[in-house]
């Protein structure tokens, strides 16, 4: 896991800016409007610059039936352990005990409920976990797995807000990666 505080890697990559996203090669011959980043999100949140964004947001609402025990257990055990950290809502396992079969998919607003946890954690720590250059805040960001020799097996660019990739396709990649070399 990689922190990169200046975008520099993102940048290199050629990873998606966001919505509004100041263009600082040219910003002294063309200065651009300089926008909060809170209203920049907000607008990405709503879809403008961030395509794929609104489904993914009302997937958190409608939940997933259909998604089996994968879709599910990772968002409880998150909830969970937000919960133990003291933060809002504060859950119990006694919450997930015998209101639905131990197998089913993800419910409805369990996704969602998991998003504001941590988007509330994320606002109310922002001075600390935020970057300090305003303008990385709606930055995405991608997924790259590599083999032994160095060469990427595995690319993916985030388009928007809550759009990456699929991480049992991460798991699968590097699964094939270290039995190659095993």
């Amino acid at each position: 896991l990689l922190a990169d505080e200046s975008g520099s890697v993102s940048e290199a990559l050629g990873c998606y800016k966001g919505w509004l996203a100041i263009d600082k090669a040219h910003a002294e011959r063309w200065p651009a409007t300089d926008v909060n980043p809170y209203v920049k999100l907000f607008g990405m949140i709503f879809g403008l610059g961030s395509p794929g964004t609104i489904p993914r947001v009302l997937y958190g609402y409608t939940g997933d039936s259909s998604g089996g025990v994968a879709s599910r257990k990772w968002v409880v055990d998150s909830l969970l352990q937000g919960s133990r950290k003291g933060r809002w809502p504060r859950l119990s396992e006694e919450a997930f005990e015998g209101v639905v079969p131990p197998d089913s998919g993800l419910r409805p607003f369990e996704l969602a409920t998991l998003r504001a946890q941590t988007g509330i954690h994320i606002v109310l720590n922002w001075g600390s976990l935020g970057p300090e250059d305003g303008d990385l805040f709606t930055r995405m960001g991608g997924t790259f797995v590599y083999d032994r020799e160095g060469k990427c097996v595995l690319e993916s660019f985030d388009k928007g807000i809550l759009t990456y990739v699929d991480v049992q396709e991460v798991c699968k990649t590097v699964a094939a990666v270290v039995s190659s070399t095993s």
